[in-house]
């Protein structure tokens, strides 16, 4: 009986110590572990909480390149890239105490890659120290962002200051720009719907083209143009005929002109009154019955619009006096009317004077 006890106990004993040596084996592997980011570092370094992201087409090579620093001294140090079902290796070599080796990894996306999102893992091993994992997802993309220029719609004439609303959209964007005839104006790094105030002004009048750019993680890109035409230079007006301030009766026959390469309409006025219109630029003659307006001030306006909205005016003020003159006129006549029995009594007694 003592004899199994001694047996068993030496049983016991010798599993007792096979344990504390693995424990111990464990532990110390753990430690090292654990220490490993004080001794040697990967930079960038992917974790599963915040993996390494890439963004690629299909048919892409994508260049990763990392940073291996180290105080202790390194050899024979491999990596190995795992993704799409296929692993590859890259050989890093010898690495001194207290230096770093940069070195790149080249991820080829196939063009026959779905788009989608794939996970990957990156593993740095070592002789001195346990293996390092590195995360990723690889992102592969190949649709291009949405972009439009909602307004001004192409072809718009514009003038002053003119708000732009535009779109640029992705779910991986990187940037929107917005250019004018080739010249960057304003850049964006999110997704929406944006709006530019446009100040037509600082350019010259005449053609100008407006493109915006969307561009994502992937590298793909697309773009929308427009093209307006900035007018900042309002019309000619002038009214040449008749005389400013001089009194007319009758007909009267108002001459002027208006020029602009983009008229819209042209108007006269009497006192207030539109009495003729013409949509182009050139040269014209009005015929006006001041016997239809009553005697006094009559003030005549020229208006001329351009298809950008810029107005030019002129104006003068005449007086008529029809009125009036009818009024001479017939008092005149009805002096006349009275003469005239004078006129025959006084014939008459100088023809009898003359017979006797």
């Amino acid at each position: 009986m003592s004899k199994n006890w001694s047996l068993l106990t030496v049983i016991v004993l010798i599993l007792l110590t096979m344990s504390l040596v693995t424990l111990g084996f464990s532990y110390a592997k753990a430690s090292s572990t654990t220490a490993i980011g004080d001794l040697v570092q990967l930079t960038p370094m992917g974790t599963l909480d915040n993996p390494i992201y890439v963004y690629a087409k299909p048919g892409d090579n994508v260049t990763l390149t990392f940073t291996l620093s180290t105080s202790v001294d390194l050899t024979n140090v491999t990596g190995k890239m795992e993704a799409f079902g296929l692993s590859w290796s890259v050989y890093i070599g010898d690495v001194a105490a207290f230096s770093s080796k940069e070195f790149n990894v080249v991820i080829p996306i196939l063009n026959s890659t779905k788009e989608g999102v794939y996970p990957a893992i990156f593993s740095l091993s070592m002789e001195q120290m346990p293996q390092i994992l590195s995360y990723l997802i690889i992102i592969v993309d190949e649709t291009a962002p949405l972009v439009n220029i909602y307004s001004p719609e192409d072809g718009s004439i514009l003038r002053g200051a003119v708000n732009v609303s535009l779109l640029g959209f992705d779910s991986y964007i990187d940037r929107v720009e917005l250019y004018i005839d080739n010249t960057l104006i304003e850049t964006w790094d999110y997704s929406g719907n944006f709006t530019y105030l446009l100040n037509t002004t600082s350019y010259t009048d005449g053609l100008h083209n407006m493109t915006v750019f969307g561009f994502d993680l992937a590298g793909n890109s697309a773009n929308a143009t427009v093209f307006f035409v900035f007018d900042n230079t309002p019309p000619t007006a002038d009214i040449t005929a008749p005389t400013v301030n001089a009194t007319y009766v009758g007909n009267v026959t108002i001459t002027y002109s208006a020029s602009d390469s983009l008229m819209a309409y042209v108007t006269l006025y009497i006192d207030g009154a539109p009495v003729a219109n013409w949509s182009h630029s050139g040269s014209y003659e009005y015929v006006w019955d001041t016997t239809k307006y009553g005697d006094g001030a009559h003030t005549i306006t020229l208006v001329a619009k351009d298809l950008a909205g810029n107005v030019a005016t002129d104006s003068m003020t005449v007086y008529t006096a029809n009125v009036a003159r009818a009024k001479a006129a017939a008092r005149n006549i009805g002096i006349a009317i009275g003469a005239i029995p004078l006129l025959i009594v006084g014939i008459a007694i100088g023809y009898l004077i003359k017979r006797s």
